[in-house]
């Protein structure tokens, strides 16, 4: 098969080059700490640990409950 297309078409001197990107510096900072999410707050983490903790209690009281209620159906 005999490649047709022509090397020297209308349609090469009608485009336009790309656009070049100039170098720009790295941020020193992290866009959610420049907007303030990224940053650490103590309040936040003791909120944190005690809801984890509160969460714990629950699922072992449940799973406690449900343990005795089978434990009591087989008897």
């Amino acid at each position: 098969m005999e490649d047709m297309n022509s090397k020297d078409g209308p349609w090469n001197k009608e485009l336009n080059s790309a656009p070049s990107v100039g170098m720009h510096d790295v941020p020193k900072e992290s866009l959610l700490e420049h907007l303030g999410f990224g940053k650490k707050s103590d309040a936040q983490d003791k909120l944190d640990e005690r809801l984890a903790q509160h969460t714990r209690f629950v699922y072992k009281l449940q799973e406690s409950d449900t343990a005795s209620s089978s434990s009591d159906d087989e008897s």
